[in-house]
């Protein structure tokens, strides 16, 4: 008997590396990881080396910012 394998959405499909989110936003990669660790932008996931970003929720995030 196969046990089916279940998946688990961690929204990581949607998760984005720094260097695939600063094209995105016209910034430096060096740039995003800068607003990351100022508190600017949150991470969708932060494990230890790992940050990867919600493209929704940083948009959101610098909206809020600049209208702040």
């Amino acid at each position: 008997r196969h046990m089916k394998e279940e998946k688990f959405t961690t929204g990581k499909d949607d998760a984005l590396k720094a260097s695939e989110l600063a094209p995105i936003l016209k910034v430096s990669r060096r740039t995003i990881l800068n607003w990351h660790q100022d508190g600017v932008i949150p991470a969708e996931i932060n494990i230890g080396r790992v940050i990867r970003f919600s493209l929704p929720e940083v948009r959101k995030a610098l909206k809020e910012r600049t209208y702040a």
